[in-house]
């Protein structure tokens, strides 16, 4: 499936920064500069992981991307000064910083592992999901990094929670805390899909089919999410196919590379 969309050249993750009392929304967007060129959207992976979920993966912009809900790789004060936060922001325009704004003014700063719901804008979807995952230091421990893994599968659990309360169908998330906080993409990539996983097993999604497409427009975390989904989500008894075709309903998890 091949889809004009926008690509930016802008890490995923942005560090935190302390919040202003009211971000200058014309100057942030003005900086942010004209949309960059056009690229195509890239399914690489599709998963029947169960009646009521399929996984989908993508080498694809966020920015472009038709979903209920995109979800935000943000920082704890919703500062979207940069990375995928900005291109959000620049696509989406100042409704967004805005309500985050208001939100940090309301309710504080959020904790890693939380998720807020904000409107999309601009943005081709209802709903933002602001999700924070956890940020690590350089040449981090075996500790710190366990640790890290279970903030961000407290992130992914927000982040499904937040979709479960806004009844939406489908959602678009990124690789959360890789990039510049410095997650390793394997641990991320594993934590992501796991958690995706458990959450549906625990029966806990009460759409009627929930569409999960995990989307980063780099080639190496795309390709780190296929592999992911499928050592996590298939079972042995899996079909694995290299063809883009409508298959016969089987037993099991059915598996589509594309």
């Amino acid at each position: 499936m091949h889809e004009p969309n926008l690509i930016h050249n802008m890490c995923t993750l942005q560090l935190d920064t302390e919040p202003t009392i009211q971000t200058d929304i014309d100057t942030l967007l003005e900086e942010a500069g004209p949309p960059p060129p056009l690229l195509s959207q890239d399914k690489l992976l599709l998963v029947e992981v169960s009646e009521t979920l399929t996984v989908c993966v993508w080498k694809a912009d966020l920015t472009s991307f038709t979903v209920d809900a995109i979800v935000n790789a943000a920082n704890k004060s919703l500062r979207h000064t940069g990375g995928l936060a900005l291109a959000l922001a620049t696509v989406g325009g100042p409704e967004i910083i805005e309500e985050s704004d208001s939100h940090i003014q309301k309710y504080g700063k959020l904790k890693p592992g939380e998720a807020v719901v904000t409107n999309a804008g601009d943005l081709p979807s209802r709903y933002l999901i602001h999700a924070v995952g956890p940020q690590i230091r350089n040449n981090p421990s075996s500790i710190t990094l366990s640790k890290a893994q279970k903030t961000l599968k407290k992130t992914i659990e927000s982040t499904l929670n937040q979709v479960i309360e806004h009844q939406i169908s489908s959602v678009a998330i990124p690789a959360i805390s890789s990039g510049m906080f410095r997650l390793p993409l394997a641990l991320c990539a594993n934590t992501i899909v796991s958690t995706i996983k458990e959450f549906n097993q625990q029966q806990k999604f009460t759409t009627p089919h929930l569409m999960v497409h995990l989307v980063n427009h780099d080639e190496p975390s795309a390709k780190e999410i296929q592999r992911a989904c499928i050592d996590i989500l298939s079972p042995p008894e899996a079909t694995v196919s290299e063809k883009k075709q409508d298959e016969e309903q089987q037993v099991g998890v059915t598996i589509i590379l594309l």
